[in-house]
């Protein structure tokens, strides 16, 4: 997990973008689910990295971002083969109870470890405890990852040359 961490924002920029035209390529295909995968990965491993890495030493934050992380990519299999489905010739729908409780869940369990990620990178900077008010700017930042990549990788990368 340190990878991701230890990486200019730039180069994870770069990874993502190669990420999102592999998913394109692939998901006409029967691996389309390797496609998938690889996407969700590149974008889901930094937000987990950045909560998993800084916390290594809580074991109670860890447990909850594990937690967390398990229903999120539980949540995302429904949105992914509706994804698929929606590409292919033969439409097959999901049945839309399915997709809102995917959904909603999905939606909560990212907030949960976006606000995990950004307590803890105020908290690795600032070494107190926090409202939601002084690492707000930062949440927000993980949650729209393609710009905040370019304001929090920075400071990442300076908390990772300092342990």
């Amino acid at each position: 997990m340190y990878i991701f961490l230890k990486l200019k924002h730039w180069q994870l920029f770069i990874l993502w973008i190669l990420g999102a035209i592999q998913l394109v390529l692939f998901m006409n295909t029967e691996f389309w689910f390797v496609g998938l995968g690889i996407y969700f990965g590149l974008f889901f491993g930094w937000v987990y990295s950045i909560g998993n890495v800084l916390n290594k030493t809580n074991v109670e934050i860890t447990k909850k971002l594990n937690v967390w992380s398990i229903l999120y990519l539980i949540s995302i299999i429904p949105m992914g083969i509706h994804f698929h489905n929606m590409w292919s010739v033969a439409y097959q729908r999901i049945h839309p109870l399915l997709f809102i409780v995917s959904g909603i869940i999905g939606f909560f369990s990212i907030v949960n470890i976006g606000i995990i990620g950004a307590k803890s990178i105020q908290e690795k900077e600032k070494q107190n405890a926090l409202s939601f008010g002084n690492y707000a700017w930062e949440f927000f930042m993980i949650l729209y990852m393609l710009i905040g990549v370019w304001f929090l990788q920075p400071r990442l990368n300076k908390l990772m040359s300092d342990k």
